[in-house]
């Protein structure tokens, strides 16, 4: 059945319809996962608000439009019970709100775009449509921020925000590009550059895409127990490879690690038990 529910990018904009939902979701006992953006701030922007877009003369959008839409949600989640969950936390004063409600005692978890943990505004420089997204890239600081609070357990998932889009999507003006990265097929050979950075050990980032999205929805994760039917990814962490467009499964060639030396591979995916790929 229904295990959770969602907006999307389409956030409610009464905050009396949002409270009502909430307390119908917590009846239920559902989660709701929230892309936390102010629709009147983020309105016709499309970059973070900073030096760049500043120099660009690219329309912005204030850190404020997430933080205000994370207070906004924590403090009527507190009212009300429910369990909330925060998708592609972009800003270092959101993961902070976050984790000084899970210090509360509050029902709050929060994922991060692999994305975020990686690049910033300044990746939009010479108007890389590539690396259009929504949330906006940040600045170094709220990078800085984001990892800190992955290691320090705010984050329990890292997720791939795959987006894909056609060339032509990617080839407007900066402004009517589409926002998105195409990135299912880079999530783990990027996680594992958290590893060799020293942000996360190796376990902990399996656990982020495994166990902890599992955790979101209040699932038990199967692990490796005896009996199970093996749902298990067999991946190397040493091989390195290019990343080219030609070279990737998915319609969409979106990214901006196009060109780029991956290390790390799936070797082999196995679903109920039955070999599904094998490299």
């Amino acid at each position: 059945g229904c295990v959770a529910l969602s907006n999307a990018w389409q956030p409610v904009k009464n905050n009396q319809t949002l409270r009502r939902c909430m307390e119908y979701a917590a009846t239920f006992d559902l989660t709701m996962f929230v892309n936390a953006q102010d629709a009147s701030l983020a309105s016709g922007a499309c970059v973070h608000e900073g030096a760049v877009a500043t120099r660009l003369g690219l329309p912005s959008i204030p850190e404020a439009a997430e933080t205000i839409a994370v207070v906004t949600h924590i403090l009527l989640a507190e009212q009300t019970g429910i369990r909330l969950h925060f998708s592609q936390i972009s800003s270092g004063i959101s993961a902070k709100l976050i984790g000084e409600a899970q210090q509360r005692g509050l029902a709050v978890t929060a994922d991060v775009a692999i994305h975020q943990l990686l690049l910033t505004e300044g990746n939009i420089d010479q108007y890389n449509s590539l690396s259009h997204c929504m949330p906006p890239l940040r600045s170094v600081s709220d990078r800085q921020s984001l990892r800190s609070a992955l290691t320090a357990g705010t984050f329990q998932a890292i997720t791939s925000d795959h987006r894909p889009h056609e060339n032509a999507a990617k080839a407007r003006p900066f402004v009517e590009t589409e926002p998105g990265i195409a990135g299912i097929e880079t999530l783990l050979p990027l996680s594992l550059r958290l590893v060799d950075e020293g942000v996360l050990s190796l376990p902990a980032m399996v656990k982020c895409l495994t166990a902890g999205p599992d955790s979101v929805l209040g699932q038990s994760s199967k692990g490796l127990m005896v009996g199970e039917k093996a749902d298990v990814v067999v991946f190397g962490t040493e091989n390195t490879w290019q990343l080219e467009a030609a070279a990737l499964i998915s319609s969409g060639k979106n990214t901006p690690f196009l060109g780029e030396t991956m290390k790390g591979a799936v070797a082999a995916t196995i679903q109920g038990g039955a070999l599904k790929y094998e490299a």
